[in-house]
């Protein structure tokens, strides 16, 4: 029995949106971490549609079948070493200095009352082993939704990324070179253990762990599609992807309580306060991200069964701008720069 046993993922950003720059097997790829096991490719999904049954029917008649909507999507669960992500969730990135680095990653401001579009990748996905190299690439993906997940569980700073993309296709060639990371990249995780995280500027005591979610709520919107060559109908692929009027952010801290400071702010109708979350590899290695305008909207309070289990209480927040420090030995055109 042949098998595939080796596995090779990397990217490489595009310049237009759906057209991949990883061209031959001399090309570079890139990684922006350690990859969890069982990423989904964004490996379409179709559905068929049926021709109408005839009058004492209970079939469609043949050759009366099709298929709907390419739908491709999927997710990666990343722990990262760099900021780039951020950059691509966010769109615009800001760079001084020498090396070290700051990057000012943040939204990207209308030019010519034209908002510019978010990065777009070509993911070049390996299977080799004892079976038949296979080699395919998906192209024009963007990331509609970033989790930021920190906790005593995950130890590291991950993200889980879902991902869209325009196409897909088998490639005739497989890469000479490893995927490798943004040159300066220190190959080493943000730990959980490093983070800082403060409230309006105060510590925020008996934190266990956050989520931060960033959505693009992009959509995609299809056409039909021809071969160029023979002009014969391939199906129904997205055109053209469209993003959401607002970038929509959320927050759950989960927590053991030292005071109900934070309680309290669930009961007024201002929202004003900063949060601040900071992971730190060294001085000049670091992300910190601050989520601007936090409004506490929901709070639970529990009483635990029994006097030895912690005191966990979990809080809901939305806010109305992210802000993101990124410091590292990486130049400024690997963030889009």
């Amino acid at each position: 029995m042949v098998v595939y046993t080796q596995f090779k993922d990397g990217y490489k950003m595009e310049t237009t949106w759906g057209t991949s720059l990883i061209e031959d097997a001399d090309d570079i790829a890139y990684i922006w971490g350690i990859y969890s096991k069982n990423c989904s490719h964004p490996s379409p999904v179709t559905s068929v549609i049926y021709g109408e049954t005839g009058v004492n029917e209970v079939e469609s008649p043949d050759g009366s079948l099709t298929k709907g909507v390419f739908v491709l999507n999927g997710q990666y669960g990343i722990i990262p070493f760099n900021g780039i992500l951020l950059w691509m969730v966010m769109g615009l990135s800001s760079t001084v200095g020498a090396d070290p680095y700051t990057h000012t990653i943040t939204v990207p401001a209308a030019v010519g009352g034209v908002l510019p579009e978010l990065p777009s990748f070509t993911v070049q996905h390996e299977r080799t082993g004892t079976a038949d190299d296979w080699s395919t690439q998906y192209m024009g993906c963007k990331i509609n939704e970033m989790q930021i997940i920190s906790n005593y569980k995950t130890r590291g700073l991950v993200f889980l990324l879902d991902v869209m993309a325009k196409s897909t296709e088998k490639v005739a060639f497989t890469l000479n070179n490893e995927p490798t990371f943004a040159t300066g990249t220190s190959e080493f995780p943000y730990l959980y253990i490093n983070m800082t995280r403060t409230y309006d500027g105060a510590d925020l005591d008996g934190m266990v762990g956050m989520q931060l979610t960033i959505n693009n709520d992009i959509m995609a919107e299809y056409a039909n599609t021809f071969d160029t060559v023979t002009h014969n109908f391939t199906g129904m692929w997205p055109q053209f992807f469209t993003e959401g009027d607002r970038k929509i952010y959320s927050l759950d801290i989960e927590y053991q309580p030292e005071a109900s400071d934070i309680w309290e702010e669930l009961l007024v109708s201002t929202i004003t306060k900063p949060i601040v979350f900071k992971w730190t590899k060294s001085a000049n290695d670091y992300i910190q991200i601050t989520c601007t305008d936090c409004g506490v909207i929901g709070h639970t309070m529990v009483s635990p069964k029994t006097s030895e289990e912690p005191r966990l209480d979990r809080i809901t927040i939305e806010f109305r701008s992210i802000s993101i420090e990124v410091k590292d030995s990486i130049a400024g055109g690997f963030y889009g720069e």
